[in-house]
Parts: structure tokens; sequence; C-alpha cells
């Protein structure tokens, strides 16, 4: 009953700190911010963490201690990162997030399109033709071949079908590049930035645009038959098209939540032939579980069985700069490899990624987790500050973008470092270029 009392108080008092950051808690007006409330911390961590303490095992028993720790680094960051996120901005930036995302939505959007505009909208094109040629030599690459047209066609093929899941995507024998940045990131980005244009002004054929964009990124969402990446490419549509018109419809939510439900369902089913909905197991428990997992292993295996890392997960080149011995692999592929050593070593597994304190305790101890929601909240600032200061459809169809690939799972560093970033940056960089070329 005492764990009950605390997460019901952590949970109230930890959405009254969102609602201040965000501004705005309302489901069919949910933002980046409301997002990570929802879905990273409450239904992925912490709604989890409260069953395992309450008895329920998933797929691994783990020390309650270890469970413990990670309620209480959980419920430490449901606090400290929507209060960072108010200090910084109020008090750094001079101006409150919740203030800057009201000031977007009201503010009108373009109804003419100058030559300013069209220069853009013309370099975002040839960026959607362009992921659409590196779409097609992925697909080249991988054998023209589609999982879910698999598992749809032949439900024999299931142990087959993992193994081009694991391939696809982790033995990818192309440039590794070519597929990651050109196809799977521009046909994301761009796919939201051309929607956004739809959305702000009413050009003929700019609808065949958006189709086309959809179907480059849905064929890259699916590549490797991860249910999650067309889920999130459909989402971040949604955050695309709140940015824009400050709403969305709540019959489209509703059906939304239905129809990612009841995809979620079916992928299940195709690929294990299970629709199981009990806790320890199947689609629910996958849910709730997941995510959790990576940590409670985090505070069961260190210092206990591998002392703490200290920077060891950085990028070899940033550990090279500051004399670090790298343990050559993430936190994620670390776990995976105690717990299941053979299947790593035939490829037929992934890795175990949690919540980014997972990474930050690894390396840091608890330092690391008391400082890690800090670091966090700081970034998120800073970008939202950045893209909310003027309303066009670049800055909404990046931040549409950045809603549902700010995630909170995997490496600290990593969502620091992150090449994604630095692209975005170059695209931007380049359409200035580009529009010069009009003037």
């Amino acid at each position: 009953m005492l764990d009950i009392v605390l997460y019901m108080l952590v949970t109230i008092a930890s959405y009254f700190l969102f609602k201040r950051a965000s501004g705005e808690m309302s489901l069919h007006k949910i933002n980046l911010i409301s997002m990570i409330f929802y879905k990273d911390l409450l239904l992925l961590a912490f709604s989890g963490l409260l069953l395992f303490k309450l008895g329920v095992n998933y797929y691994r028993t783990f020390s309650i201690e270890s469970i413990n720790y990670s309620f209480w680094s959980i419920a430490y960051v449901m606090i400290a990162l929507p209060g960072f996120m108010i200090i910084f901005s109020e008090k750094a930036m001079k101006t409150s997030l919740s203030k800057k995302l009201s000031t977007w939505a009201e503010s009108p959007i373009a109804l003419t399109m100058d030559r300013y505009d069209s220069a853009n909208l013309l370099f975002w094109k040839i960026v959607t033709v362009v992921s659409f040629a590196a779409t097609l030599y992925t697909y080249s690459i991988i054998g023209w071949t589609n999982p879910f047209l698999m598992a749809m066609s032949d439900n024999s093929q299931i142990m087959d079908l993992k193994e081009f899941r694991f391939q696809a995507k982790f033995g990818f024998s192309g440039f590794i590049y070519v597929k990651n940045i050109f196809a799977i990131f521009l046909s994301n980005i761009s796919a939201y930035i051309i929607y956004a244009y739809a959305r702000f002004y009413k050009q003929r054929g700019l609808k065949l645009w958006v189709y086309f964009a959809l179907f480059n990124a849905a064929l890259m969402a699916t590549y490797a038959g991860e249910k999650a990446s067309l889920i999130g490419l459909l989402i971040g549509y949604l955050f695309t098209e709140i940015l824009v018109s400050g709403r969305i419809k709540k019959s489209i939510l509703y059906g939304s939540v239905i129809m990612t439900v009841g995809y979620i369902a079916l992928s299940y089913f195709l690929m294990s032939n299970d629709i199981s909905l009990r806790l320890s197991g199947g689609i629910i428990g996958r849910i709730l579980f997941g995510q959790i997992g990576g940590l409670c292993a985090t505070f069961d295996l260190f210092p206990n069985y591998y002392d703490f890392l200290y920077g060891a997960t950085l990028p070899e080149w940033m550990t090279q700069i500051f004399g670090i011995n790298s343990v050559n692999k993430s936190l994620g592929l670390l776990l995976m490899t105690h717990y299941r050593a053979e299947a790593v070593a035939s490829q037929s597994t992934g890795v175990m990624n949690s919540l980014f304190v997972s990474d930050a305790y690894a390396n840091f101890g608890i330092f690391g987790i008391l400082v890690a929601p800090i670091l966090v909240g700081i970034m998120i600032v800073v970008i939202l500050h950045h893209f909310l200061s003027i309303k066009n459809p670049v800055n909404a169809g990046i931040i549409g973008w950045y809603s549902i690939n700010l995630s909170l799972n995997g490496g600290l560093i990593d969502m620091f470092v992150n090449p994604k970033i630095i692209v975005i940056v170059t695209l931007i960089g380049l359409a200035k270029i580009f529009r010069s070329i009009f003037k």
C-alpha cells in the first residue's frame, strides 16, 4: 500500500511540474514536454516499476534492492527533470517554455508563399528525392524484402524473419551512413516538413508530395520489421499537426490510439503467433516492462559484478581524447552480453536499452543519476527555445521530428553527441545557401 501511495504522490507532483514546464497537459494538445511525462516516464518506466515492487515478474527476476533503486531513481527524474527545465528556462533563458509554446500556438500561419518559401520548399522536395534514392539503395542491399510482407504472406517464415530483421538492422552490408542518414533520417524529417508546408500553404500538387514523402518514410520505418518505428512515424505527424494548428481533433486522437493498439496487436500476432494480454508477458508486459529491465539490470550488475565505467561507453574518438579505456560497446549491448552472451555472439538478439539514468549510473554512480536530469533538461530547453522562435513549416517539421525522436531511452552521451543534430544544422545551412540563389 505504501508503494502505491508513493507512486501516486510522485505522479501528481510530477504532473503539475510538467504542466508548468509545458503549459499544456491535454492529450489533444500534447507537446514534446508533456509527451515525456506520459510516455517515457509514466507509461514506460514508473508504472512498470510499481508493478515490479508489487511482485509482478516479467522475463527476468531482479533483486528487491535493484528494483527499489530503480523506483527511486525514476521518481527523482520525474521531479528533477521538469523542475530544472522550469528553473533554467525562466532564469537563464528569461522566458518560460510554456509561454514560448503558447505564443507559437497562437501565432497565425501564413496564407501565401513568397519567393523565400518557394525556394525553401523546393530544397526539401530535393531532399525527399535524394532520400528516396537512398531508400531504393537500402532495399537493393537487403534483397527488396519487407518483413511485414514476409509475415503476412507466410507465418512459417517467422524464424527466418527474426534473422532477417537482425541482419537488416545490424548486419547491413552496404554503406551504413547512406541507410541511417539519407534513407532513415532524411525520409522522416523531410516528410514532416513537407506535411507542414502543405498545412501552411494550400498549394496545388503539394498533397502528392505529402503522400510520396509518407510512402518513402514508411518504407524505411518498416525495412527491419520494427513495430515502434512505424508507430513513431505516424505519431510524429500528429505532433506536426498540433504544431501547425494548435491541436488535433479528439476523434483523430482516439482513432489514432485505437489504430495504434490494433497495429501493435496484429504485429505481435504476425511475428510470434501470440496475442496474450497477461502482465508477465505478451503485449502489455512488453510495453510496461520492456524499457525498465535494463535499469534494474544496471543496478544489479554495477558495482556488484562490474566496476563503474567512468566514461568507457563514450564514443571511441572521445575516449581517446580524454585518455579513457573504451569498452567499444554501448551499455545496452554490455548488459545483453552478460545475460545472453551466446545470443549476442550468434547475432540473434539486440540490446537491453533503458532510461538515460541507467547509462548515467553505470558510468558515474549516484552522482550520474543526480546530474543527468539537469543536463537533459537544459538540452531540451535550449533546443525548444531555438526552434520555437519563428513559426514556419521547417521549424514545425523539425520540432515534430524531435518530439518523437527525443528518446530518453539509451545512452546519456548519445543524446548530446548526436550526428542527426549535426545533419539538421547542416541542412538548415544548405537551405540558406540554396535560397540565396533565388534572391
